[in-house]
This record gives structure tokens, sequence and C-alpha cells, in this order.
């Protein structure tokens, strides 16, 4: 299954926008639900507690420390746009619906866990209305991020 942006496509009408949505072949009841089920009883196998009741358990720490640190810019970058988002008074599906994105989109820049292209920022710029001097500052983060 591959996520598919926001786009326009042409038609016979004229241009027609076309949200995000995942491109792939659908699952069904057939060979992909056996396989599903199959690895479901194989991962209950392997999670089953080895010894009397205890099962060991990853914490939040040991989880997020194989992640990077952001670095000062990507920080700054993330903190900027979730503010904009923040003083515009919008949830994440709201900015995810008017910027033609996924809300998993939204929170993965947010977040820190993506970095934001550059068309990703003027959309955001434009739902956010950020200043021309917000957007700069912006587009200066986001190319010394990468």
């Amino acid at each position: 299954m591959v996520r598919v942006r926001g786009h326009w496509r042409r038609t016979r009408s004229g241009m027609t926008w076309v949200r995000a949505h995942t491109r792939g072949r659908p699952v069904t009841a057939g060979v992909g639900f056996g396989l599903g089920i199959a690895a479901l009883i194989a991962g209950g196998v392997l999670l089953w507690p080895k010894t009397s009741g205890q099962v060991e358990v990853a914490t939040q720490s040991q989880a997020t420390a194989t992640r990077a640190p952001l670095t000062a810019s990507h920080a700054q970058l993330v903190q900027m746009l979730r503010t904009a988002r923040q003083r515009m008074g919008l949830t994440v599906e709201q900015a995810a619906g008017r910027a033609g994105m996924t809300p998993a989109e939204i929170i993965d820049i947010e977040s820190g866990l993506t970095v934001p292209t550059g068309q990703d920022i003027s959309v955001l710029a434009q739902v956010y209305t950020l200043s021309p001097d917000e957007w700069t500052t912006a587009v200066i983060l986001q190319s010394s991020i990468t």
C-alpha cells in the first residue's frame, strides 16, 4: 500500500483536486486474511509469558532512546508549526483537511518524525496564515535540516 498526497488530476471537465489517499490492493478475506490470522497466532505465541505471569514490556524511555534527538533548527521548526496551528485554533484533523494532508502526516511533522518538504511548508503557511517573515524563517529552518 502506498500513501499518495493530494494532487490535481486532469478530467474531461477540467482539473479536479484529489485528496490524499492510500493506493494499493485492498485486504480481502482470502489468502491475506488467513496470513493475518497466522501472524496474530504466531505473535501471541511469541509474546506468551515465559515465567509465572511476568512479561517484559519496553518502557517509554526505552522506546524513545533509540530515536535520535532533534537538532535545534528542527525543534524550532516543529515548535513554530505547532504554535501556528494552535494559534489558529485548529485541531490536527482540521489542519490536515485544509492542507490536503492526512492527520498522521501533520502529527509526524509536529512530533519531528518527518521533515516537511518545501511544498508542505508552503501549504501549511497558507492554512496557518503565516506572515512572510514566519514563512521565510520556516523555509530557512527546513533547508538547514536537510
